[in-house]
C-alpha cells in the first residue's frame, strides 16, 4: 500500500507538472504498448495502475464478500465441532475385550503414550478418530463384521496412526487456513 501510494503521488505530480503527460501515455497505450519508459529506471505499467484502481474503488465490496465467506465457513467450523462433540457422547457402547486389548497392544507397539478410548457409535459411518489430548476412536456397529483378525488390526492401526500424527489438530489448523484464505483456489487444491 505504501509503495502504491508513493507511485500514485509521483504519477499525480507528473500529470500536474505536464498536462500532456497522460495524453502521451494513453496514445502510446492504444498502440499496444502497456509500458512506457521515460528513462531506464522509470517504468509505468498502465495495466497495473488500472487493476490497483479497480481494487481501491471496490475495496468495500471485496471486503464484504470476504467477510461473508469467512462467517459462513466459521459457522460451518463451529457446527462441525458441535457434531464431533455429539459423536463423542451420544449412545456410545463399549467394545468387546478382544478388540480393546488389540488397541492397547497396537498402541504400545507403535509407542503411543496417550490413553486411547474406543467405542461403538450409532452415528459413526466409518471408523473415526477425534481429539488430540484425549483421543477417542469410534467404530460403527458393523465395523468388524466378517473381518479377519488381521483386517481388524489394520483398521485399528490406521486409526492409531491418525493419533500418532496428530491429524485431528492439523485438520483444525488446515480448516482455519481454509477459512482465512477461502478465496484462493490453491488453498482448496492443496487441502484436497
Amino acid at each position: 500500500s505504501y509503495n502504491y501510494a508513493s507511485e500514485k503521488q509521483e504519477l499525480k505530480e507528473k500529470i500536474i507538472s505536464n498536462p500532456d503527460y497522460i495524453k502521451s501515455l494513453l496514445v502510446q497505450g492504444e498502440k499496444g504498448q502497456t509500458q512506457i519508459s521515460e528513462s531506464k529506471e522509470e517504468i509505468i505499467n498502465l495495466r497495473i495502475v488500472k487493476i490497483r484502481a479497480f481494487f481501491q474503488r471496490n475495496f468495500y465490496a471485496i471486503y464484504t464478500i470476504w467477510l461473508a465467506g469467512m462467517v459462513i465457513l466459521i459457522i460451518r467450523f463451529i457446527l462441525g465441532f458441535i457434531y464431533c462433540r455429539r459423536l463423542k457422547t451420544y449412545q456410545l457402547e463399549i467394545l468387546p475385550d478382544e478388540i480393546y486389548s488389540a488397541i492397547t497392544k497396537l498402541s504400545e507397539k507403535i509407542g503411543l503414550t496417550r490413553k486411547v478410548e474406543a467405542f461403538f457409535s450409532p452415528l459413526a459411518k466409518g471408523p473415526v478418530t477425534l481429539g488430540t489430548l484425549k483421543p477417542i476412536v469410534l467404530f460403527p456397529f458393523t465395523a468388524f463384521t466378517g473381518l479377519s483378525s488381521r483386517e481388524i488390526e489394520a483398521i485399528i492401526a490406521h486409526e492409531l496412526a491418525h493419533i500418532m500424527r496428530n491429524d485431528y489438530l492439523f485438520n483444525i489448523i488446515q480448516t482455519i487456513i481454509e477459512i482465512l484464505f477461502f478465496y484462493n483456489p490453491a488453498v482448496w487444491i492443496i487441502s484436497s
